[in-house]
C-alpha cells in the first residue's frame, strides 16, 4: 500500500474532489472498501463520498491534520485510533478537524452482534436470525472475553507507557488460544502467565511500587464507554477470535479484510450513536 506524506495528504484529497463531497483521512493502509462501507452507513445521503485517504499511522492523520488548520469551507475529517490512550488518560492532539475514536480502533466498532449476525445472514442466507446469534451466543462470548483481555490490557499500557522495548500487542493473542467446540477462546491459565511475565518486566525496570501505583491509576480508567472490550484491541486481539468463531457457527469462508468489510455492510448506526453522530457533525 501506498502511503502519503502528510504535506502530500491535502494534494491527494484535491484530486478526488470531483467525486468527494468531503474529505476523509484515515490511520489505515489497505482496507478502503471497509472504510468506505462504514463511512456511507453514516453520513447524510446526499453526501457524496466515492474515496477514502489511507495515509497509514497516526503520526502521517495527526500530521497531516495540523497542516490542515486554516480555515476553509470544504469539509474533512481526520479520524485517528485511540489505541492505549484510553487507559493512559492522554488527551486527544487539539486540532481542528480531528476525531479520535472512543476505542482501541476502528475494528472495535465494527464488532458488534448486529454486524456479526449480518455475516452469518450473507454466510447462511437461508438461516434465521434467531438461530445464528444463538450459534454464535455474542453476549455469553463477549462477556468471558472481556474477563480475561481487559486486566491483560491494562498491563499492557502500563508497559507501552513505562517499558516500550517491551512487546505488547505484537504478542500474538493465538498464543493464548485454547481450542473449544464453538472454535477458540482465550485461556485463563496461559493469559495469567502473560500478565506474569509483563509485570515482572516492568517491576524489574520501574520497581514494584510504581507498578502497582501504574494498575491503580490504570484501572480507575476502565470507565463505561458502551462499547464492549472497547480498551483491548480489536484487530488484533478480538477478531482473529471473532473470526474462528464464524467459520465455526456459520461456515463463514474468507480472510480478515473481506470480514471487516462484511461487518461494515451490515453496521447500524444506532449501535454506536455517539460515534454516528460525531462523524456527521464532523461531515457538515
Amino acid at each position: 500500500m501506498v502511503r502519503y506524506s502528510p504535506r502530500a495528504a491535502r494534494a491527494l484529497a484535491f484530486l478526488k474532489r470531483p467525486y468527494n463531497d468531503i474529505d476523509v483521512f484515515v490511520e489505515d493502509t489497505g482496507n478502503h472498501s471497509m472504510w468506505l462501507v462504514l463511512l456511507r452507513r453514516i453520513l447524510p445521503s446526499h453526501i457524496r463520498l466515492s474515496s477514502v485517504n489511507l495515509l497509514g499511522g497516526r503520526l502521517a492523520v495527526v500530521g497531516a491534520c495540523r497542516l490542515d488548520q486554516l480555515h476553509s469551507t470544504r469539509s474533512r475529517i481526520y479520524i485517528i485510533d485511540a489505541d492505549f490512550d484510553l487507559l493512559l488518560g492522554r488527551p486527544k492532539p487539539r486540532l481542528k478537524h480531528l476525531y479520535r475514536i472512543p476505542a482501541y480502533c476502528i475494528e472495535n466498532i465494527l464488532l458488534n452482534e448486529k454486524s456479526i449476525i449480518h455475516v452469518g445472514l450473507m454466510t447462511r442466507p437461508t438461516a434465521k436470525e434467531a438461530d445464528l446469534a444463538r450459534l454464535f451466543a455474542y453476549h455469553e462470548w463477549i462477556k468471558e472475553l472481556e474477563v480475561r483481555l481487559t486486566p491483560l490490557f491494562v498491563i499492557y499500557a502500563i508497559a507501552h507507557a513505562r517499558c516500550p522495548q517491551v512487546s505488547t500487542i505484537s504478542f500474538s493473542v493465538r498464543n493464548l488460544f485454547e481450542h473449544r467446540p464453538q472454535g477458540v477462546s482465550v485461556s485463563s491459565i496461559k493469559t495469567w502467565r502473560r500478565m506474569l511475565q509483563l509485570a515482572r518486566s516492568i517491576c524489574k525496570s520501574c520497581g514494584i511500587d510504581i507498578f502497582f501505583a501504574e494498575v491503580r491509576t490504570v484501572r480507575t480508567r476502565l470507565i463505561n464507554t458502551g462499547m464492549p472490550l472497547a480498551f483491548v484491541s480489536a484487530k488484533d486481539y478480538i477478531l482473529p477470535i471473532a473470526m474462528i468463531r464464524m467459520q465455526k457457527a456459520f461456515g463463514f469462508r474468507g480472510d480478515t479484510e473481506q470480514l471487516k468489510v462484511q461487518l461494515a455492510s451490515g453496521w447500524d448506526p444506532s449501535s454506536y450513536p455517539g460515534f454516528a453522530r460525531r462523524i456527521r457533525a464532523l461531515a457538515v
